[in-house]
Parts: C-alpha cells; structure tokens; sequence
C-alpha cells in the first residue's frame, strides 16, 4: 500500500512540474499588424506595405528581425525604410530578390512600449495576378534578449492589366435600341466603430491609431470617416476625413503627426456617413496628451491566454485528485484495485 501510495505521490508531483514548465516555456509573439496603402492595383502602380509591431510596458520591444517573403512574378522590390525611433542593423541585412526574401533588422534604443510602425515597404506591380506579401518567422527581442517571437501576417493585393485608354467613334443609335440599367438592390446597412490604441500620447511623437469599421452586412459599402480632436472648450485643434469602399468589416490606420497638439485633455470625436444613411455613426474617445519631459501611464489589464491543452491537463489532474481521493477514503476501492 505504502508503493502504491508513493506511486501515487510522485506522478502527481511530476505531473504538476511538467503543466508549470510548459506553461511558462510557452510565449505568446509580439503583436504585428501589416499594412498596404491598396488592396487594388495596375501593372507599374508602386504599392506599399507597412509593419507595425506592438510593445507593452511590461514587456517592451528592443530589437526586431523581419523576414519578409513576397512573389517576385509580380512585384519588384524597390526598398524597406525603418520608420522614425528605429535604428537599422546593416550588416545583418538581406536583400534576396531572385528568390524574394526581404530580412531586415532594427533596434529601438528606448524600448518599444506601444504601437508603432517599423518598417516601411516599397515594391512596383509586375504582372496581373494576386500578390501574396508575408511577414513569417520573425523575432521580437526584449531587454535581456529574450525572443518572444513575432506574429506572422499576409496580405494578398489584386493587379490588373495595364489601363489603356479607350477612344470609341459616336455611335447612332436607333429608336429601336433601348438602355437597360441593371441595378443591385443593397440591404440597409449598419457600421459600428470601435478604437484601437493608446489614451495616451507623447505630443513630441507621432500617433498611431484604429478605426474599426463593423458590418452588419457584408456588401459593398462607400462612405467617409472624419476625425476631429478638441480641447475642453470645444475648439477643434486637429481633423482629417478618409473616404472608404468596403466588402466587409476592416480597419482604417489614422496618424496623427508629431509636434501637431500641445499637452493637455482632448475629446477625439469620429463622424462615419455612409450609403446616404440619414444617422450618421458616431464615437468619441478621451485623449491625454502629454509633454516630452513627461511619462505616460497606462494601466494595462492583463488578457488571459491559456491554451487549449492546460484545460485538457487540468481535467486529468482534477481526476487523478478524485481517484486519489476516493482511493484513500474508501477501503472497498482499495480492495478492488488489490484484486483488479
């Protein structure tokens, strides 16, 4: 009884180390967003992609290693260009454009604490077809040069031919011929916004955000987003207004330009009309933006991420309890085991 007991015992313990040590081996990448300025394109048209990369106070971002792969059939590398606070590492640089390959490495002296871009790609369509760009494999070092691993992302963007200009004769079209306008009948729409990013901002730095357009319905939608921050009295103090044509629901960068608001509180108000909707939508986020000599604080709730397979440990671990239990308490359970 005392083996079975000790048996017992040990698988347990050996149990519980083995779920704490994969658990804390197990790091969850950086987040990264991929950028394109078109997901629509001619032949000679230049498209460009931009990687933003999220750090966290907790855990900020030092050094970046992007592994971009593209399809050299139908864009041509023109250059990658590290975006302001990023200092590049050239000797570590790959340009491999026979078999497209773009590996580019950047550090950021300060620690990255939140989102901000990285990379800025510049490529030129080739041919019809659709152009596959992915960040793959990527690291993402912190302070101790630990790499926590960088998200992969792709974008796929649509070239057509090239646009020739069509000159037609006039035509005379008889009595007998008549137009006939084909009409898709749309839906009623609805678009909620959501904000993605920081309250806070460093007035000496550029500011990145998302606007978030949701769909009720997905069809195609046209409309335009116009931004606004205050002040306390009310008095616009920065604006801008983007024009949009979507399928689905999507994600519209907004930056702000640095040295544009001085320090203070701010309101940023967001106007979205679209398919000649008579309500407009509406969103309005408090901003809190502060001098360079400053630091901002956030207060970062932490989003708890537990993987499929410590739910699948812990109901073993929680019948191996039962069984341990009921082996101790019960003396015919025991009996049964001795003649099983």
């Amino acid at each position: 009884m005392k083996t079975l007991t000790s048996l017992l015992t040990k698988t347990t313990l050996a149990i519980c180390a083995f779920i704490i040590s994969f658990v804390f081996a197990t790091a969850v990448p950086v987040p990264a967003k991929f950028f394109v300025n078109t997901f629509n394109a001619d032949v000679g048209d230049t498209v460009e992609f931009e990687l933003k990369i999220e750090g966290t106070a907790s855990v900020p971002v030092y050094t970046v290693i992007a592994n971009l792969e593209y399809d050299k059939s139908l864009l041509k590398f023109n250059s990658a260009t590290a975006q302001a606070g990023w200092i590049p590492v050239a000797p570590d640089d790959v340009t491999d454009t026979k078999n497209g390959v773009i590996k580019r490495t950047a550090g950021y002296p300060s620690g990255l604490k939140q989102l901000a871009s990285v990379y800025k790609y510049s490529f030129t369509a080739l041919a019809p077809g659709d152009a596959k760009v992915s960040i793959l494999g990527s690291s993402a070092y912190d302070a101790e040069n630990n790499d926590s691993g960088l998200q992969n992302k792709s974008i796929t963007v649509k070239i057509g031919d090239v646009k020739e200009e069509v000159v037609q004769e006039p035509k005379t079209t008889s009595i007998a011929e008549t137009k006939t306008d084909v009409k898709i009948e749309k839906k009623p729409q609805q678009i909620t916004l959501e904000f993605v990013g920081m309250n806070g901002l460093d007035a000496s730095k550029e500011y990145s955000f998302l606007i978030k357009h949701n769909l009720k319905v997905q069809q195609e939608t046209v409309g335009s987003s116009s931004l606004a921050i205050v002040d306390t009295n009310g008095r616009e103090v920065w604006s801008t207004t983007k024009d949009f044509s979507i399928n689905d629901s999507s994600e519209m960068l907004i930056t702000v330009p640095a040295n544009t608001i001085i320090p203070g509180n701010y309101i940023l108000d967001i106007n979205t009309k679209y398919d000649n909707q008579k309500n407009d939508t509406k969103l309005s986020k408090e901003l809190g933006v502060v001098g360079s000599t400053e630091k901002i604080i956030t207060q970062e709730v932490p989003k708890a991420y537990i993987p499929w397979y410590v739910y699948v440990v812990g109901i073993v671990m929680f019948l191996w309890y039962l069984l341990t239990l009921t082996y101790y308490r019960s003396k015919k359970f025991r009996k049964f085991l001795k003649n099983f």
